[in-house]
């Protein structure tokens, strides 16, 4: 009864202690990337893999690779001043590379038409000021610009292909907080940015196939949360980020095949990240 009790103790002190709840953290979120890398799905528009660097000091630089839902994504930080650095971000779909949209879907043989999806490629470059708040607890402020392009064919049974297309400009102001370590690193941001399309669509399926363009405004509001974990020089990355999408200047009753629905732009609403941060 003794033993009992003390092993009772024991478990309670462990569930309350940090490395256990960081450890029940870890596993949920690895839990809750599964499940949406296997359900989620996106057309015309992904939000970027924002970079949270909390940099500490003048030359710091970091490099970091990680796979999501939709594809690769690379991010680059250099501290190039003892406030400001530059951030250099960058993804690619798995489209790109295989055919298909996400690799959970990469079952069948027909390599247009998939699931309505776009092929995507996006980079941008930002500027920002570090070390605002000088303790283990972090704040940073980046803006910058990115560009991308999205596009997605169609194979008539007469062979002729339909094709749409888009590329886009986006600027973009980003807030960075959190707490940094030698061992762990958890925080979030927000960014607000303001991008703008222009789309090449087909009017009908009629050939020859005529096309027209359209062109539209978009306000994004993206928060997302990250946790590093690792000893040294490299650490292992979850990143969890939403994106809420406001258009402009597409008209309510337009529809088509692929991107647009019902007046409104379709576009990747949570995206997972799991990768390495190698800072130097």
């Amino acid at each position: 009864m003794k033993f009992r009790l003390i092993n009772n103790n024991f478990n309670l002190k462990m569930m309350k202690s940090p490395i256990y709840k960081l450890n029940r953290f870890i596993v949920q979120a690895i839990n809750l990337s599964i499940i949406v890398l296997l359900v989620s799905c996106s057309t015309m528009y992904v939000p970027s893999n924002s970079s949270a660097p909390l940099h500490e000091e003048k030359g710091e630089k970091q490099i970091e690779v990680a796979l999501s839902s939709i594809g690769a994504h690379v991010a680059g930080n250099y501290a190039f001043s003892d406030n400001y650095a530059l951030m250099l971000n960058g993804h690619l779909s798995y489209k790109n590379f295989t055919g298909f949209y996400d690799i959970w879907d990469a079952t069948g043989t027909d390599f247009s038409n998939n699931f309505q999806e776009f092929a995507h490629r996006y980079g941008e470059l930002g500027i920002g000021r570090y070390g605002i708040i000088k303790t283990r607890m972090k704040l940073e402020v980046f803006t910058g610009y990115g560009y991308g392009v999205a596009f997605e064919d169609e194979k008539l049974l007469s062979g002729t292909n339909v094709n749409y297309d888009t590329d886009y400009h986006l600027g973009f102001l980003q807030i960075n907080f959190g707490y940094r370590s030698d061992f762990i690193s958890a925080g979030g941001g927000l960014r607000f940015a303001f991008s703008n399309f222009n789309l090449r669509y087909p009017v009908d399926y009629d050939e020859p196939i005529e096309y027209t363009t359209l062109d539209y405004n978009n306000f994004h509001i993206e928060p997302f949360a990250f946790v590093k974990v690792g000893k040294g020089k490299i650490k292992f990355v979850y990143k969890f980020n939403l994106s809420l999408v406001y258009n402009y200047n597409i008209p309510d009753d337009l529809n088509l095949k692929y991107g647009i629905n019902s007046g409104s732009m379709v576009h990747t609403p949570i995206n997972i990240h799991l990768g390495i941060n190698y800072n130097f």
